[in-house]
């Protein structure tokens, strides 16, 4: 049988404070491109191909995509820590 140490429930509230604040930086930022979706559409997405538009892009859905796999991968590594 394991005890739990103050080190141990420390990792512990670590790794929830992180993934709900992981989470929560997801769900704004799926939020701010929903309720932006109709301009985005219009200016962005209409427009021809540049520079600004590859850019805005990526930094847009990068964002996204970079902060969900932080989220899962480095939840999932903390509670591999926390039961071993």
């Amino acid at each position: 049988m394991s005890t739990v140490t103050p080190a141990l429930l420390q990792d512990a509230w670590d790794a929830q404070a992180f993934g709900f604040s992981s989470m929560a930086a997801c769900a704004w930022l799926f939020y701010d491109t929903v309720i932006a979706m109709d301009q985005e559409i219009e200016h962005i997405w209409r427009a021809r191909l540049s520079a600004a538009k590859v850019l805005y892009i990526l930094a847009r859905y990068a964002t996204l995509g970079i902060l969900i796999f932080l989220a899962i991968s480095k939840s999932s590594q903390l509670l591999v820590e926390w039961h071993n």
